[in-house]
């Protein structure tokens, strides 16, 4: 008798490619090379690509925040330590620094890969006044209101536990609670998703001061439910992931609503732009590219393929990079090669 064995690793011994309104993506389902093995099973909550076409990625729960890979995706050390409690997403900046969203701290540090502190945005421990109660489902848990409907790895269902604590918030807030993304436009001004314990965009001006916050809970264009995400594109226009809305609202710089897309999108959770395109992957495995003209240029991925993702960054080459983190376990850091 033979024995005979499958390879657990399949994506890595075929082709695969992605396809749709003339893009064209070869899956490469696992970019990241040469990690030392405490890295290599830790959660990626996002990334970005810096001026070199290096990946700078964001870790949860190690030493240092920031792992980066150079251009072929080999590991080429990481930073940060000490700077940042619970990364969500970070943004490069021109200058070489990156912002990361601490939403444990409810700051965005711009930190520099010597582990100095450039600029910091928020009040380092102290959340903004939305009136999140981040302790609400463990309150109501203990006072024997609210019952989970099924544990699932001893974790509550997470519908619940946030759909419980997000409804503790009173308005829209000042900033930061848990904040969650930055983008930067072409005159070098800030722009936050404030998302997780306030339903918030905030602008900073170059010298940070803040300029305006717009906003407020609801199922409206204008209005969140979540803010998860945002990017700039080419013109200067912001784009906001609201995920648990299943909606990406664009705004102009002073927040009035140029455009609003709702349904169809997969849980859109991460967003990210190009001079030619802004790219959208939800958690349910749609990859959404969208033009700055406000069209549908492709929608690539169908339910639960294996574009799932959290977050998004693309190189100069239109090479996207997805970021599973919990939405795809299978995987670490996905490249998206452009053919």
């Amino acid at each position: 008798m033979k024995l005979m064995k499958c390879d657990y690793d399949r994506e890595k011994h075929m082709s695969i490619v992605y396809q749709g309104g003339g893009f064209q993506y070869e899956f490469i389902a696992d970019y990241a090379k040469g990690l030392p093995g405490y890295l290599t099973y830790t959660g990626i909550a996002g990334g970005t690509c810096d001026i070199h076409d290096n990946l700078l990625l964001g870790v949860r729960g190690m030493p240092n925040p920031v792992v980066k890979l150079d251009p072929e995706g080999n590991y080429a050390g990481e930073f940060g330590g000490g700077l940042i409690r619970n990364c969500h997403f970070l943004e490069g900046t021109k200058d070489g620094t990156v912002v990361v969203a601490d939403a444990a701290m409810h700051v965005f540090r711009e930190i520099d890969e010597s582990g100095n502190i450039i600029r910091e945005f928020g009040n380092y421990g102290k959340p903004g006044d939305s009136g999140f109660n981040l302790n609400y489902y463990r309150q109501q848990r203990r006072l024997g209101n609210l019952y989970p409907p099924e544990p699932y790895f001893r974790i509550p269902d997470l519908t619940v536990l946030t759909e419980a604590e997000r409804n503790t918030i009173k308005k829209l807030g000042t900033p930061f609670c848990m904040p969650t993304d930055c983008a930067i436009n072409s005159k070098g001004e800030y722009f936050f998703a404030d998302g997780y314990g306030n339903v918030a965009v905030h602008h900073f001006d170059k010298d940070c001061k803040l300029v305006k916050t717009w906003g407020g809970m609801g199922d409206e264009p204008g209005k969140f439910l979540m803010v998860h995400a945002i990017t700039i594109d080419s013109k200067d226009q912001i784009w906001v992931c609201d995920r648990d809305q299943n909606a990406v609202h664009v705004f102009d710089e002073e927040g009035n609503v140029l455009a609003y897309c709702k349904g169809n999108l997969g849980q859109p959770s991460g967003i990210v732009a190009d001079k030619n395109y802004i790219y959208c992957v939800g958690r349910g495995g749609y990859l959404t590219i969208f033009t700055p003209e406000f069209d549908v240029a492709a929608q690539i991925g169908y339910f639960n393929s294996e574009l799932r993702a959290h977050g998004i960054a693309c190189n100069s080459k239109g090479d996207l990079f997805l970021f599973p983190n919990t939405a795809n376990e299978d995987h670490y850091c996905i490249q998206l090669k452009r053919m």
